[in-house]
């Protein structure tokens, strides 16, 4: 996602990672302005892709090129927003899963079923 927002051009974080670029646009980045579908939602198990997510990610930031009518790999007027809508739907698809995970453990008893922890 980074790559394809072109962060690397971006003022903030030219010398960043992809990922901390991510992080510390979406601490100034609205959220809500952009939703993104949760991956696999209809898989009721707990197997983790991100690849389902980056196909819309990728789709909302060319929508958002047009809407703009700018080109790729210039930097949207938006991108912390797509930032910060990046990173929670992820972070809510990991705790999603995890969750699960967890409660799978605990049913099958190979965690206890009281103070089941997550370290």
């Amino acid at each position: 996602v980074a790559r394809r927002l072109s962060l690397r051009k971006h003022p903030e974080c030219h010398s960043m990672a992809g990922g901390q670029a991510i992080e510390h646009l979406a601490q100034t980045g609205n959220q809500e302005r952009l939703t993104f579908r949760l991956p696999m939602r209809q898989y009721r198990n707990c197997d983790f892709s991100f690849s389902g997510l980056q196909n819309i990610v990728n789709n909302a930031i060319v929508q958002k090129e047009k809407e703009e009518g700018i080109q790729e790999g210039e930097i949207l007027s938006c991108v912390k927003d797509v930032a910060a809508a990046v990173q929670h739907a992820v972070a809510v698809h990991i705790i999603q899963r995890t969750y699960r995970a967890m409660l799978f453990c605990i049913k099958n008893s190979i965690l206890p079923s009281k103070n089941a922890t997550l370290v």
